[in-house]
């Protein structure tokens, strides 16, 4: 399982510890719920992904439905029909409301402040995490409630009307989404649309049924957005930078060096089959999505994949490229090459006025440049809260593997 999911259902998995449920009728059901979201915690290994179906599974609304039944009392066996629990003479509400009476055992409501502890054991997984200060707040809004009010419906009120139980859930949702988000490459908005849209559901709404809502929403506005921006700024650029350098390495470089009769053979076909996709994907462009190459050039998303970005870090906010120089070299290369009527032996013929410059380095030197590539994105991203914790994770799990 995900570390960072683990650590985000935990909470919901012991929130029960602190009731005495077992041997009454809602034990099952706490196990059930315990089955469901692990399973669920299980299927997903992307946090956000995650926390968008967790969000749409009712779960989070069944984990307070059985908070609340098990706080209420119940009988020596089991039952959860109050009114037998207590005798009249054992303990009385007063004119407020507050419980009274000498036999707190006797199965009387518990005090406000009593009920609210029950919440202490979850609050502090959370907030030993250190990062999680929305749901720390969160929960430190809920024991604020006790010196409020010493009347348990009063207490009620209070907790409903301000939302604090569903403001546990979606304030830890945002302590998750908002360091992965900072995390991400900022500019690829396919990757971020949908951490993006889950944060503004969790700010904007005020309740479990307003969330499921506003999640419903954003998935309908992600599912419009994310395919058409990955195509025209990822798909689009990346195949133009595949056949760019078919046309230039596979083709034109290894006829210049013409070391076999069938090596200058198919590099010629490389070039032709190159210049043929080329052609069809810039009129592509032009005719579906009203581009231009130099659109792709001028775009910085799109940019980085025409210069054969690759991702260092595991969210890919650094990256590898090409140097952009070749960026001039392209544009001259599909304004003279591919887009003229130049025959192939023009091509070849024809004096650059711009250099390409591609990674043409031996693997030693490839392994050296990867090296300090990823010690460069360490160096980039070790202050992000999102690896800061994913690292505290890392040692933990090696510390209990040691054991």
């Amino acid at each position: 399982m995900n570390p960072m999911i683990q650590t985000s259902i935990d909470p919901f998995l012991t929130g029960f510890d602190a009731y005495n449920i077992q041997g009454t009728l809602i034990e099952s059901e706490v196990n059930k719920f315990k089955e469901k979201l692990t399973d669920l915690a299980e299927r997903h290994d992307d946090v956000a992904t995650f926390f968008t179906e967790f969000e749409s599974s009712g779960l989070q609304e069944e984990y307070g439905k059985l908070i609340m039944m098990a706080v209420q009392p119940q009988t020596p066996g089991g039952s959860e029909d109050s009114s037998s629990s207590a005798s009249p003479a054992s303990s009385s509400l007063d004119e407020k409301g507050s419980t009274t009476g000498s036999d707190s055992d006797s199965g009387c409501p518990i005090s406000v402040k009593d009920f609210l502890e029950q919440y202490r054991e979850p609050y502090n997984l959370i907030k030993a995490a250190g990062y999680r200060k929305r749901a720390e707040a969160a929960y430190e809004k809920i024991f604020d409630v006790a010196s409020q009010t010493d009347n348990m419906l009063e207490a009620q009120i209070i907790l409903e009307k301000e939302r604090l139980f569903y403001k546990i859930v979606s304030e830890d949702i945002l302590d998750i989404t908002e360091p992965i988000i900072e995390a991400m490459d900022p500019i690829q908005k396919n990757l971020t649309f949908a951490c993006e849209f889950l944060k503004e559901a969790c700010l904007n709404s005020n309740g479990t049924e307003e969330l499921y809502f506003n999640t419903f929403l954003s998935s309908i506005e992600v599912a419009k957005f994310v395919p058409i921006w990955t195509v025209k700024h990822v798909v689009i650029p990346s195949a133009l930078a595949y056949n760019l350098l078919k046309y230039l390495v596979a083709g034109k470089e290894t006829i210049g060096e013409w070391v076999s009769d069938e090596a200058v053979k198919e590099g010629a076909a490389n070039m032709v089959i190159a210049r043929f996709q080329l052609r069809k994907i810039l009129n592509f462009m032009k005719d579906n999505l009203h581009m231009t190459f130099d659109d792709v050039c001028n775009n910085e998303a799109s940019k980085i994949w025409l210069l054969h970005g690759i991702n260092v870090d595991e969210l890919g906010r650094v990256k590898t490229a090409w140097t952009p120089d070749n960026i001039e070299a392209f544009k001259e290369i599909i304004e003279e090459e591919i887009l003229s009527d130049l025959s192939m032996e023009e091509c070849l013929k024809r004096d650059p006025k711009h250099d390409i410059k591609l990674s043409a380095i031996s693997t030693e030197g490839k392994n050296a440049y990867d090296v300090k590539a990823k010690a460069t994105a360490h160096a980039v991203t070790a202050d992000l809260t999102y690896y800061k914790y994913k690292s505290q994770l890392e040692n933990g799990l090696a510390n209990i593997n040691s054991r």
